[in-house]
């Protein structure tokens, strides 16, 4: 069965659904799941896509996706608990359908596996404790829940005697590397489930590296899509000893290519088509690289780089492993020099030392605007804790009380001021005026937020400290 229709998935705004086309063909699942479909994976994003929760229907957040399927045919849709729900530090949103066909005169029973993108909130806790060895904490649990999931739905609705079992399975971002892990395993168990390697097909989208490489296998059935401009991707680093399981096919071409503007121009185009009220700037879609202290487009950094001979700072390199070890190799040599230049591409220096840290300010900023405002008030608690007496205290409530936008930039310009006051005084480091200067900008504007959200939690909830 071949069709052509619309689905609708979860905007930007997290809001309201917006619309997109899709064609869907059985007969794609009639070739070896090892070679890379081009139609198969755009129908794969578009599942993907209807995989984000619903936000015009809470109670039913998986109400896009169903209806998609159900067009294409599927039925007997079952998703698991978690996607009932909002997302804790540990769920993972999975929903299965099915669909008899015949292909090329043999009868088979395809199983379409989605995973909840998107929104995901307190989820990207669990992603943060990565441990010392073996598969990290969060995507672990994914991992089992998936497969005792896909395992009973197949108990119960097996297909026929004689009949084929194909598996299609996708994701996007870290529904990505959920889906990635899912297939890996189905690949590696699947006489044990009934199934053929050539049978079960992963496309995955933006996905985090989650698999440690003494567990990789030839996985030429999984389809990695993943963007030089996606910051996800880089996620655990390949110094740690991940990679994702599948084969990676790096979309965008560099923007030395010819073919790059006129792509930029289609893939801007075709995104505010769907959206409108998004802004696609151009200089969104160009690889970054670190320039002095800040992140600029590649051909700006190239020159900055050239001119001082440490091109072996590029954030941006032809491998795309390499992005992120770079990126905090340069952070933690340039930027935070108590922290060391090495601990932190250490996998167990930051399973030790860091991986707390990280994956409270993961729950708290990802998690819900409570979530949001117990994070503030935690850190401007902290804050006010050493040094600072009782009037300190009531003058900074004073001031957060008020709300007046003028006075908090006027507080936050003095905190950067003796912000970068203390990074110029701290011992190994090197910059000019111009570098601190930007540096000051930026760290006034992350102090205003966070007085701002302050400022907004003291007056609407009465928050005292």
């Amino acid at each position: 069965m071949k069709k052509t229709g619309s689905f609708r998935f979860e905007a930007v705004d997290e809001v309201h659904n917006v619309s997109g086309t899709y064609t869907y063909d059985d007969a794609w699942f009639a070739e070896d799941a090892s070679l890379l479909s081009p139609m198969l994976r755009m129908m794969s994003m578009c599942l993907s896509l209807a995989c984000f929760p619903d936000p015009e229907d809470k109670n039913r957040a998986f109400s896009n996706a169903e209806k998609l399927l159900t067009e294409m045919g599927y039925r007997d849709l079952e998703v698991n608990e978690d996607f009932r729900h909002s997302p804790r530090e540990y769920t993972l949103g999975v929903l299965i359908a099915r669909k008899e066909v015949s292909l090329q005169g043999e009868n088979c029973a395809i199983y379409a596996v989605g995973f909840r993108g998107a929104s995901y909130g307190r989820e990207w806790y669990g992603n943060t404790i990565i441990e010392k060895q073996g598969i990290p904490v969060g995507f672990r649990i994914a991992l089992h829940k998936t497969m005792h999931f896909l395992q009973d739905y197949l108990e119960r609705h097996g297909s026929k005697e004689k009949e084929r079992k194909k598996l299609w399975i996708t994701g996007f971002s870290r529904a990505a590397a959920a889906a990635g892990l899912a297939g890996a395993a189905a690949t590696r168990h699947a006489k044990r489930w009934g199934l053929r390697k050539e049978d079960i097909f992963v496309y995955t989208y933006e996905a985090p590296r989650c698999m440690p490489k003494e567990l990789n296998v030839a996985y030429s059935n999984i389809h990695n899509t993943v963007s030089r401009v996606d910051m996800v991707p880089l996620i655990a680093p390949e110094s740690w000893g991940f990679i994702r399981p599948g084969v990676d096919d790096t979309i965008l071409p560099s923007p030395k290519q010819k073919e790059w503007q006129d792509q930029i121009k289609e893939v801007r185009a075709f995104l505010k088509s769907l959206n409108p009220a998004v802004e696609c700037e151009e200089e969104g879609f160009v690889p970054l690289a670190i320039s002095g202290f800040q992140l600029k487009p590649i051909r700006e950094a190239e020159k900055y780089h050239r001119k001082r001979g440490k091109l072996e700072e590029w954030w941006y390199d032809a491998d795309i492993g390499d992005y992120f070890p770079l990126f905090i190799r340069f952070m933690g040599s340039k930027l935070a020099l108590s922290v060391g230049k090495t601990e932190l591409t250490d996998r167990e220096a930051y399973a030790q030392y860091y991986e707390k840290s990280f994956a409270m300010v993961a729950k708290r900023y990802l998690g819900s605007n409570a979530d949001q405002r117990d994070l503030v008030r935690g850190v401007l608690a902290k804050m006010l804790e050493h040094g600072s007496t009782p009037i300190i205290r009531a003058v900074f409530y004073v001031i957060l009380k008020g709300g007046r936008n003028r006075v908090l930039r006027r507080v936050a310009s003095r905190l950067s001021n003796w912000t970068v006051f203390r990074i110029m005084t701290t011992r190994g480091f090197k910059g000019n005026r111009k570098i601190l200067k930007r540096m000051s900008a930026a760290i006034e504007n992350m102090i205003y937020y966070f007085l701002y959200c302050a400022s907004c939690d003291v007056r609407e909830n009465d928050f005292a400290f």
